[in-house]
């Protein structure tokens, strides 16, 4: 959902320090950003594997799941082409 602008407070020339972030009254209220990294690193690694197994997959797939074998033509629509092309060559 889009911010309204009319909320986010405009900068002004006579005091640049209004857009610094305001200072944390207490230290329990600041992100735990040690465990955002480890959270972040853990969620990476299993992606990481994630690839690996589906890599592993589409090999075993491409290897193991060869197309079905295409159906022979009948002899009907040999005869069909033969005729069709017959008849182009009279033309």
């Amino acid at each position: 959902m889009p911010l309204c602008s009319c909320l986010l407070s405009r900068p002004s020339a006579s005091s640049p320090l209004e857009n610094r972030a305001h200072p944390v009254a207490n230290t329990s209220q600041a992100p735990n950003l040690e465990g955002i990294h480890r959270e972040m690193h853990g969620i990476t690694e299993k992606i990481r594997i994630m690839n690996k197994i589906n890599a592993r997959l589409e090999k075993h797939l491409a290897t193991n799941n060869q197309p079905p074998p295409a159906a022979p033509i009948s002899e009907d629509a040999n005869q069909s082409r033969r005729s069709h092309r017959s008849g182009d060559q009279n033309s």
